[in-house]
Order: structure tokens, then sequence, then C-alpha cells
């Protein structure tokens, strides 16, 4: 499925990512996670990648849940 963002999800998209400091988080961290949730979150922007993987979300729990509410899709409950 392919969705193209209106100018203000954009906007709202780059915020977040600029507010979880993304792009300079470490890709992964040794912490152990409270519940089997893994969000593993990757963004290709220009000439720059990175990915980050979190167990229950962490620092981009919040970026997560934005990108599925802008995917219009209905998963089941995450928690």
């Amino acid at each position: 499925m392919e969705r193209s963002l209106l100018p203000e999800d954009r906007g709202k998209l780059q915020q977040t990512l600029a507010e979880s400091d993304f792009w300079n988080l470490p890709t992964r961290e040794s912490r152990l996670g409270l519940d089997g949730a893994e969000w593993i979150i990757e963004v290709a922007e220009h000439d720059r990648y990175h990915v980050v993987d979190r167990w229950s979300g962490g620092e981009v729990e919040t970026l997560g849940l934005l990108l599925l509410d802008l995917s219009q899709l209905e998963p089941d409950p995450i928690y």
C-alpha cells in the first residue's frame, strides 16, 4: 500500500523526527524491553539512511505511532 502525505503531515513527520533526534540515535540499544513489542523504523531521506531498533518503543515510540496513524492502517492493538 502506498499513500502520499499532505504537506501538513510531512511537516508533522519532520518535526517528530527532529524531536526524537532520530538521525543521532544508535541503531540498537542493549537494554531489554518490557513486552514483546519491537519497533524498527527505517528512514531514507535524500542521500542518507538510518534504522533504529527498539524494544517497547523507547524514544521512537511517538514516531512509530505517528507513522501508524499516517498510514491509515488499523493494526491489532499494540499493547
